[in-house]
């Protein structure tokens, strides 16, 4: 999954923060972005799944590990400290934390919705607040979020059971077009991801076999994506080939969403 070494993504010497870094396309942007020559500050409330990551990138002391629960609001600030004592900068942020969780809609508590709200959404808008300012006097950054179809069309299985997870997805998307519109100017491109089904532990824990299945068969590609194939994304939003490309919602998803 390495991109070839003749392939200069300006991403040497690069300071990037990656949430959710324990596993799934979180982990597999660690490790892309590492290969890529970008220090990398790894996060995530799994202490042992975040070891793992780090540990098995090429050089584990060229870069660092927080663990943090991003639905406590202090975490930003947190995991941005650790990147700015250890490296002096900010030009990268992946916010790949989420939760997916499937709540029936009518029985859905204000509790149940804001614990789904804190984790996608919430701790997104904190983090990128947290690092804007440091992007601004570099007058670089790279800010990389992550929707989802849900947010524009529903989930296409069992959608009533994930009203929280979209409404949470949709407010990234006026999130990140707001940040790049406002600090575009500046030399800062937020964009957003919209992966389709991947085979991420999130995803195997929420789907059983008949919706997976189903899932399966809406895709023309006819499969899921590993977590790597998403992770080329976020490696390209990150990169110097991305310069002009802003406010955009990179659709990942094998064609299961597009329209005819």
């Amino acid at each position: 999954m390495t991109p070839p070494q003749s392939l200069d993504l300006g991403l040497e010497g690069r300071v990037a923060i990656v949430t959710g870094a324990a596993s799934g396309i979180a982990a597999a942007s660690v490790s892309l972005l590492a290969d890529a020559g970008a220090r990398v500050v790894g996060s995530d409330v799994n202490a042992d799944g975040l070891r793992r990551t780090m540990e098995a990138l090429s050089d584990p002391k060229r870069h660092r590990a927080v663990i943090a629960d991003v639905a406590d609001p202090e975490a930003a600030a947190a995991i941005k400290g650790e990147a700015e004592r250890s490296y002096g900068r900010i030009d990268i942020l992946v916010n790949a934390a989420g939760m997916l969780r499937r709540e029936n809609y009518l029985d859905m508590t204000p509790a149940d919705f804001m614990r789904i709200v804190d984790i996608n959404l919430r701790s997104q808008f904190l983090l990128c607040q947290a690092v804007l300012p440091m992007m601004r006097r570099a007058r670089w950054g790279r800010i990389v979020n992550f929707t989802s179809p849900g947010a524009f069309l529903g989930v296409r299985t069992r959608a009533a059971d994930y009203i929280g997870y979209s409404v949470s997805k949709a407010g990234l998307l006026g999130l990140t077009r707001s940040i790049a519109r406002a600090y575009g100017p500046e030399n800062i491109c937020a964009n957003l991801i919209s992966p389709g089904t991947v085979d991420t532990p999130m995803g195997r824990q929420e789907h059983d076999q008949a919706s997976l299945a189903a899932l399966v068969a809406s895709t023309p590609l006819g499969r899921t994506a590993m977590p790597g194939e998403i992770a080329h994304g976020v490696v390209f939003l990150a990169s110097a080939w991305a310069s002009y490309v802003n406010g955009h919602v990179l659709v990942m998803d094998g064609g299961a969403t597009m329209h005819g």
